[in-house]
């Protein structure tokens, strides 16, 4: 953004008085139409799919678990000179009610569905890429079909989304050529979801061979390593056509993978994952932040962002909303990232799967699962993929009831307590 600046003047020189204000109140347009006119911010939500929280490598740069460092040049440059949030979580250890999450900014309960496993029922609620349409983009999706189903959501989506990804990610860049640059010339969303590091595990020959000692692992981590090349393939591409300092890119993957209980597991090595937003001029290159986030402050951040208007009203005292702009426990990150870690954050986050009511409160520190019988609960600081269970230790006791306490009155109660300086 331009630097702002005030002319100066005095009563005897009225004359030119009015002449720095008219200045000044042209270019404030001139900025102000730019900015939100003519130049809003495009945005590309980029997804993995079955990446494991340590396999990165901004998160483990000597490997993790006795392996080779995962090879991740692209996603670490984002990381560097962005905002990353280490701490992040989805709301569900596999894709589709991870999917669900990130479209209507609700955990798993809150999630109306038209009959108790099925789909959810839209009539009850917005999806984020209404949202971002409703503000004059123009939406595409490419990915992997599975998660949902775009087509009634987007204005366009790539038909082979299996194959993006893996067949490079041109269509991507045809579709923002035609309806960025030419046709309907308005700001753009895109979210990029590949098969990707998912199985089949087939990365060309060139990312395996950067794993001469993975044994057993080197597959998946070719795959990886294959996902991180389509990124830098973006990024170029987006410097190339002059986009990269008005496009807002946020990644997170949709759950774990290649760890002790992960996949379809309700454990932090299911639903662990670093989330990054990059914007570089506008947001500063922070690097990595340890406050608590979301996959479903996803949803209020982006619309704070592009100025949309329906969730600055939802914190309005007396505006009646409809059911779709009900967001309990999802809350804007726009602050935190602009401002670095120099805001109020969570002191909890909570999480819940719709099996058996599993539920849970997370702090900085330690985790509390509240499922079948008995409770679990890990010191995420020392033991990161919970292998050790404190329950049980009398030493632990009176911090356990406080977590148990906490997570009974959100999930009985609603009282989430969201924000610590």
């Amino acid at each position: 953004f331009p630097e702002r600046y005030c002319g100066d003047g005095s009563r005897s020189d009225c004359g030119s008085v009015m002449k720095h204000l008219l200045i000044i109140l042209l270019l404030i347009f001139i900025w102000t139409y730019n900015c939100f006119a003519g130049n809003k911010l495009n945005i590309i939500l980029m997804l993995s799919d079955d990446l494991g929280w340590p396999y990165y490598g901004f998160m483990y740069p000597d490997g993790f678990d006795g392996h080779e460092p995962v090879i991740t040049p692209n996603l670490d440059r984002l990381s560097r000179r962005g905002v990353t949030f280490i701490n992040g979580t989805v709301a569900a250890p596999m894709c589709c009610p991870s999917v669900e999450s990130i479209l209507t900014g609700l955990n798993q309960r809150d999630i109306i569905r038209v009959n108790k496993n099925g789909k959810i029922d839209d009539t009850k609620h917005k999806f984020l890429p209404e949202y971002i349409r409703d503000e004059g983009y123009v939406t595409y999706y490419a990915g992997k079909p599975k998660a949902f189903d775009p087509d009634p959501y987007f204005d366009y989506m790539y038909k082979k989304g299996r194959d993006i990804g893996r067949n490079g990610v041109g269509p991507i860049f045809d579709f923002i050529e035609k309806h960025h640059f030419q046709g309907e010339k308005k700001p753009f969303f895109v979210w990029y979801f590949p098969r990707m590091p998912h199985v089949p595990l087939s990365a060309p020959d060139y990312f395996v061979t950067l794993y001469p000692k993975s044994e057993g692992k080197r597959n998946y981590f070719a795959m990886i390593s294959w996902f991180d090349d389509t990124v830098g393939e973006i990024i170029s591409w987006l410097e190339d056509q002059e986009l990269a300092s008005n496009t807002l890119i946020i990644y997170l993957t949709d759950n774990g993978f290649s760890l002790p209980k992960s996949k379809h597991k309700f454990t932090e090595n299911g639903m662990r994952t670093p989330i990054i937003y990059y914007l570089p001029g506008t947001i500063l290159p922070v690097g990595q932040i340890d406050s608590l986030v979301s996959s479903i402050d996803i949803l209020p951040t982006i619309l704070d962002f592009i100025g949309a208007n329906v969730y600055k009203e939802h914190h309005q005292a007396g505006v009646t909303l409809p059911d779709s702009a009900y967001l309990p426990d999802s809350m804007s990150l726009y602050d935190l990232v602009l401002g670095g870690d120099n805001y109020p954050t969570r002191q909890y986050i909570f999480g819940n799967w719709h099996e058996n009511s599993q539920r849970s409160v997370r702090s900085k520190k330690y985790k509390l699962y509240a499922q079948e019988e008995p409770i679990k609960f890990f010191d995420l600081i020392n033991d990161p993929t919970e292998i050790n269970d404190l329950n049980g230790l009398d030493i632990y006791n009176s911090v356990i009831d406080e977590y148990m306490n906490i997570l009974d009155q959100w999930w009985n109660s609603r009282i989430n307590p969201l924000l610590v300086d």
